[in-house]
């Protein structure tokens, strides 16, 4: 069993690089990466340059307190913008790159689908946070739990904290993303969103192990956007990794992996 998929995640690798070598598709899926990106920095800067204007440098100056508690404003600011913006944005940017992996292809107006109305918007915006939400949490409590653990001086206090750190972040990696339900929002783009869960579950069910390791076998690619500036992530990891993990995930990817 073991066997078979490792034999399965390198044939949706290997069909990964096939669609990738197809015709304009790598330049399709970078744009569309660069794009995101782009629009997300963007809409970031401009919240900075109207934040800006607002003649905050009295209220920085007063107090230490002040200054703190403004940065904190900014802070939450930038969250709430990249939050109903970006998110919504990377879950168009999502359709794309699922499109390609099933032989659907999107075109890049595809990533402002979220846009085009209020129940579409709600609808990504939803699955984005259900999605991030517990991941989130547990890195969070994890790193809470390493800083309590550099306050105390008790040693059996010190490996209790580290090792429930440990096992927060375990549970992120393994059942903090519902890995499928972007596939299954894809295929199903009328569906609720609590059913494309609870599908997305059904289908991950036992096999979260298994879907870490395809993700970390990714690391050493993702490394390489250090020395690269990060070209390497937007012209080969970003595109490979998610039309790899898309097949991988997908349940007909053995029909799709066969007709090649």
């Amino acid at each position: 069993m073991l066997a078979r998929r490792f034999t399965h995640a390198r044939r949706c690798r290997a069909k990964a690089g096939d669609i990738l070598r197809r015709g304009d598709t790598r330049l399709h899926l970078s744009l569309a990466t660069i794009l995101c990106v782009t629009l997300i920095f963007g809409i970031v800067y401009l919240a900075n340059c109207a934040i800006c204007i607002i003649p905050w440098a009295e209220i920085r100056a007063d107090s230490i307190i002040r200054y703190f508690l403004y940065d904190v404003a900014v802070g939450l600011f930038q969250v709430l913008v990249v939050t109903f913006f970006g998110l919504p944005l990377i879950f168009g940017t999502a359709m794309v790159f699922i499109g390609s992996a099933l032989d659907e292809p999107r075109p890049l107006s595809v990533m402002l689908c979220a846009f085009s109305g209020p129940r579409a918007y709600f609808r990504s915006l939803g699955i984005m946070l259900r999605l991030i939400i517990l991941p989130v949490s547990l890195f969070g409590i994890s790193l809470l739990l390493v800083l309590a653990a550099r306050l105390v001086s008790d040693i059996l206090i010190v490996s209790s904290l580290f090792f429930l750190a440990a096992l927060c972040l375990l549970g992120a990696l393994l059942y903090g993303a519902n890995d499928a339900v972007l596939w299954q929002a894809f295929l199903h783009p009328e569906q609720r969103v609590r059913h494309l869960f609870r599908a997305s579950h059904a289908i991950t069910r036992g096999r979260r192990l298994s879907q870490l390791r395809f993700r970390l076998s990714y690391v050493g690619w993702g490394l390489l956007a250090i020395p690269t500036l990060g070209l390497s992530l937007i012209l080969h990891t970003v595109p490979h990794f998610t039309l790899a993990y898309t097949l991988f995930l997908c349940e007909d990817s053995e029909k799709i992996l066969d007709s090649v």
